[in-house]
C-alpha cells in the first residue's frame, strides 16, 4: 500500500480514475470483462455512509462488496454488482482524513464515523474525531488536542476495550457500570 503513503484511497487510487464519468465506465468495462451485462443502477432509498478502512474510503454495498468512495465526489459505484451508491459522506471527513494521514501505516488508518458499522467490526460505538486523536496520541505520534477535547478526555470514566491500539468507549446506548 506504499501508494496509500500521504494520502487517503479514492477512486483515483483504486481504479486510475479522475472522474465520476471514468469512474462509472472503467466500472461498466469491469463487468463486461467479468461476462455481466454493463448495466449501472443509481440505487434509492436509505444510502450506505462512508468510511475508512485500511487507507480507503469505501461504503458497504447490499451484494456485500465495499465500493470505492470519493467523498469530494459523492458517489461509489460497486464493480460487483453495479450499484450506484451516493453515500453519505461524514461533515468532518476532511479533519479525519488530516488525522488519519498522521499513522504512517496505511493499514492502521480506519475511521468508522457510523455505530452500526463500528458495531460490525467490534467496536462498541462509531468514532469521533477525538477518538482518532487519542488513538493517534497513544500511538506516540504528535497530535493538536483542544481544550475541549481534553476535558471530554478527562470526563470519560466508561470502560473501553482495547482493540490493537484503538480505544472505544461505550456510547449512551448501553448501559455504564455502576
Amino acid at each position: 500500500m506504499y501508494w496509500l503513503r500521504d494520502k487517503i484511497g479514492r477512486p483515483r487510487e483504486a481504479h486510475g480514475v479522475n472522474n465520476p464519468e471514468e469512474y462509472m465506465r472503467r466500472a461498466k468495462e469491469f463487468l463486461i470483462r467479468h461476462g455481466q451485462r454493463p448495466i449501472l443502477r443509481e440505487r434509492e432509498g436509505p444510502q450506505p455512509v462512508a468510511y475508512v478502512s485500511d487507507g480507503r474510503w469505501v461504503c458497504d454495498c447490499d451484494c456485500g462488496n465495499g465500493p470505492s468512495v470519493d467523498p469530494e465526489w459523492d458517489l461509489a459505484v460497486c464493480f460487483e454488482c453495479g450499484s450506484v451508491w451516493r453515500p453519505v459522506i461524514p461533515e468532518r471527513y476532511r479533519e479525519a482524513e488530516r488525522v488519519l494521514l498522521a499513522r504512517p501505516n496505511p493499514a492502521n488508518r480506519h475511521w468508522f464515523p457510523d455505530a452500526k458499522i463500528a458495531r460490525r467490526v467490534g467496536m462498541l460505538k462509531a468514532e469521533t474525531i477525538t477518538d482518532l486523536k487519542r488513538d493517534n496520541r497513544r500511538m506516540g505520534l504528535p497530535v493538536e488536542i483542544s481544550d475541549e477535547e481534553v476535558k471530554e478526555d478527562a470526563l470519560d470514566s466508561a470502560p473501553h476495550v482495547d482493540n490493537g491500539g484503538d480505544r472505544h468507549g461505550i456510547d449512551d446506548e448501553y448501559p455504564r457500570p455502576g
